[in-house]
């Protein structure tokens, strides 16, 4: 289950329904995007097709090409085909987001795990890019690596969010080992749900539609605040039991 994608979609589904802004997914992983699989839609146009005209695109030709959920998401899908992706370049990416700023409020762009040109290019362009990993060891030395990617191309500043997936109450790994070893602070933390989280991918539906009571869900939101309005109260998302999650959000309040 790709982790990113779910983040992507349930992200910009809470900034369009609790926020009211107009909010545009772009698929970035050009060989085997999943954006529209989450959002159940079948688009007659791609990246491709804006990446083609990105220079005289206007806001009537660039809603031809964008499905709208009816979440009120738009979303730019992933190349029909895989070989497809090859055909788009680092200058046509920056083209097309460029395009798309004119015209949404938030672009929220699901970026593949390699570092090619073209990703670079959307994370060099990004206010703020979400680097998300898993409580695991494998995962967390990955996670180093793209950190230290990020100094060495002039990205590691205070743009880059650190976002822990798939938080369970009972992980043996603390957020002080976390940051101390990463030199990077917890951001925020989306507590794991499998079967909520497959349920809604199975059904084609978004976690707001098929489990609007569940903890995981409650966390887009959570997050979309801290997002859009950071300075305003809010009651953080906190598990019933009490563990790392607990503790981030404590240590957030007491800097704020």
């Amino acid at each position: 289950l790709p982790i990113s994608t779910t983040i992507a979609v349930n992200l910009a589904d809470a900034l369009v329904r609790y926020h009211g802004k107009k909010v545009a997914v772009v698929d970035l992983v050009l060989s085997h995007g999943d954006v529209t699989m989450f959002f159940n839609v079948n688009p007659s146009y791609s990246i491709i097709d804006l990446a083609k005209n990105s220079q005289k695109a206007d806001y009537d030709f660039l809603h031809t090409l964008l499905v709208k959920h009816a979440s009120g998401v738009y979303i730019l899908a992933d190349p029909p085909m895989i070989e497809d992706g090859e055909n788009i370049s680092a200058s046509q990416v920056r083209e097309v987001l460029n395009t798309l700023r004119s015209m949404f409020d938030y672009i929220v762009v699901d970026t593949p795990h390699q570092f090619d040109e073209r990703t670079l290019t959307a994370l060099e362009m990004s206010e703020t890019v979400m680097l998300v990993s898993l409580l695991n060891l494998p995962s967390l030395r990955n996670t180093q690596k793209c950190l230290d990617l990020f100094g060495r191309i002039g990205l590691r500043d205070e743009r880059v969010r650190l976002v822990l997936s798939r938080y369970l109450p009972n992980d043996e790994i603390p957020k002080d080992s976390i940051e101390g070893i990463l030199n990077c602070p917890v951001f925020f933390a989306i507590p794991n749900d499998y079967p909520a989280v497959i349920a809604s991918v199975n059904r084609g539906k978004l976690l707001c539609e098929s489990a609007p009571d569940k903890e995981v869900t409650k966390s887009f939101r959570y997050l979309s605040n801290l997002l859009v309005a950071p300075s305003v109260p809010d009651v953080p998302y906190e598990p019933r039991k009490k563990g790392i999650l607990g503790k981030i959000f404590n240590s957030d309040r007491r800097t704020k």
